[in-house]
């Protein structure tokens, strides 16, 4: 039962520090207006091995396929289980 707990704490730690980080990216864009901030690949730190990859509009376009791709593989495949119960 604690090792359930230990889980289920590590989880919501980690659901809290992204939505932390997603806040304090926004506050960031709108205080200097910079888009590139809220690119997806940006935002995972790709770019730290792809350099170019968090440039631009089409990256950023790409970024967000990614996000909602990567939310409907999330939603189809591991939720599954919540509409059972």
């Amino acid at each position: 039962m604690l090792q359930k707990r230990m889980i289920d704490a590590v989880f919501k730690t980690m659901i809290i520090s992204a939505s932390i980080h997603i806040v304090i990216l926004l506050l960031h864009f709108l205080s200097k207006r910079d888009v590139s901030i809220l690119n997806v690949f940006n935002i995972y730190d790709l770019d730290l091995f792809f350099p170019t990859i968090a440039v631009g509009v089409q990256n950023f376009i790409l970024s967000i396929i990614f996000l909602i791709l990567l939310y409907l593989s999330i939603l189809i495949f591991f939720t599954k289980h919540i509409e059972r119960q």
